[in-house]
């Protein structure tokens, strides 16, 4: 899945049916995978409500660009420049993460968005990057740091000003009654995007991968593959190895994931 000249990346967004499915678990291995095949990657927080995909990558500690060190970034910007200034992973992966959410401010107001515009920072990396994965948190949990509209559309907010909508859009739905619950509303806001194509990732507990083709015929979506749990994913987040360099189900797994999105992008 190369970048795409003039046109700029490939845009990847991965959406959460709910919380405490691994989405950006998922997004960090798919980025990961990205920059291991030569891609120019950018992994960016485009949750309003993003708990900073940097840790994510060992890299919260490291210095760098954030969201807030952004929110003055207003029209055309430089996306090389920009690029230079983000923290990068030890597999090549930049990264443009949300800042923790301070005490005295108020829970209604995205951590990192004081003023933030994100529409013009996400197209001037999506110009200078060969993929641009970003973290779209929870289905209608996002917001100005995002690339979901008003209405839960995946995709520009406003004319011009919004953030470069998805060529690919993954559900990560999980396997519990209430994540199941969920997963319908979500489908249909992924459904409203207006991403070039979407697909399904399940979470599953092991021994149940059969229950991955039930939910992708009962939301509609082609079932991009699931991710069982793995034990070796917390150890390897624990040792500071980000999620798809290692060999964990979820590396293996994302390895595979992005050679079907590069396939398809090949076709289109």
């Amino acid at each position: 899945m190369g970048g795409r000249g003039a046109g700029g990346a490939a845009v990847v967004g991965v959406l959460g049916a709910s919380g405490g499915v691994g989405t950006s678990c998922v997004a960090a291995a798919l980025a990961t995978v990205a920059a291991r095949t030569g891609q120019r990657t950018v992994c960016a927080d485009a949750s309003a409500h993003g708990g900073g995909i940097d840790a994510l990558f060992d890299l919260e500690s490291r210095p760098g660009a954030r969201w807030p060190d952004l929110a003055a970034a207003r029209g055309r910007l430089d996306g090389a420049a920009l690029l230079r200034h983000l923290p990068v992973s030890a597999d090549g992966v930049h990264v443009l993460a949300a800042a923790d959410q301070p005490a005295d401010q108020p829970a209604n107001q995205p951590p990192g968005s004081e003023g933030a515009d994100p529409g013009p920072v996400l197209t001037a990396l999506a110009a200078a990057a060969d993929a641009l994965v970003l973290d779209l948190g929870t289905a209608g949990g996002a917001g100005p740091i995002g690339a979901v509209g008003p209405a839960g559309a995946v995709g520009p907010a406003t004319a011009g000003s919004g953030p470069p909508c998805c060529d690919d859009l993954i559900l990560v739905v999980g396997a519990g009654v209430p994540a199941l619950a969920r997963a319908g509303r979500a489908a249909a806001i992924v459904a409203a995007g207006g991403a070039g194509r979407a697909w399904l990732v399940q979470r599953v507990p092991r021994g149940r991968a059969d229950l991955a083709d039930l939910v992708a015929e009962r939301l509609g979506l082609p079932l991009l593959g699931v991710v069982p749990d793995d034990p070796r994913l917390d150890d390897a987040l624990a040792r500071g190895v980000p999620p798809g360099a290692a060999r964990t189900r979820l590396g293996a797994l994302a390895d595979r994931f992005w050679g079907v999105l590069a396939a398809q992008e090949r076709i289109a």
